[in-house]
């Protein structure tokens, strides 16, 4: 649309704060700043492709826990273990905000029985947008390789696209190590 048509600037400003915009063009950058009193803050993000998957290579990834830990389908029987891991590291519980936990494709690492780290989503339309997180005295070692590996191909085998948006560089290489191809670097905005 016209960034410079007068609904343009109502339109942007009815977007409550929290939410990202990704814009069409930098024409409507201006209307943006206008409409939200300012410069909105800006996060570099990057999206992917994947064509074709390598089930066996992601297959052999999901086997590379290290010694201790132990990968499992999380079910609604672990729901509320991981609501709470999700947000005690994250701020809030993906769980409460659905009717059921069935809604959720979920895969989690555990280590002495707690989980070190979890990949999910909701599918949604043939697609999941893919989440993980990973408890902080946890990290490199692995566990979002393997973890994001079993999510990946628990999607494919129910024919549902298994998308990835990297919000920083270690999202972005791990997706490139999952099978993501042909990277594009997008800007988004926050209100």
């Amino acid at each position: 649309g016209d960034p410079t048509h007068v609904v343009a600037h109502d339109m942007v400003a009815k977007v409550p704060k929290g939410n990202r915009v990704i814009l069409p063009n930098d024409a409507w950058k201006a209307t943006l700043e206008n409409a939200w009193g300012g410069k909105p803050e800006i996060q570099e993000r990057c999206a992917f492709l994947s064509n074709a998957w390598d089930r066996a290579y992601l297959k052999n990834l999901t086997q590379q826990a290290p010694e201790g830990f132990y990968l499992k389908a999380i079910t609604s029987a672990d729901a509320g273990k991981f609501g709470a891991f999700y947000e005690k590291y994250n701020g809030y519980d993906p769980v409460s905000e659905t009717d059921t936990f069935e809604e959720f494709i979920a895969f989690g690492t555990e280590y002495q029985g707690q989980f070190a780290c979890v990949a999910f989503g909701i599918p949604g339309n043939g697609m999941l947008e893919i989440d993980i997180l990973t408890h902080r005295d946890f990290r490199r070692k692995g566990l979002a390789t393997v973890t994001g590996a079993a999510l990946i191909l628990d999607c494919i085998s129910r024919d549902i696209y298994p998308n990835w948006d990297a919000a920083n560089q270690m999202s972005t290489d791990l997706a490139l190590k999952l099978g993501y191809t042909e990277p594009l670097r997008y800007e988004s905005y926050f209100h």
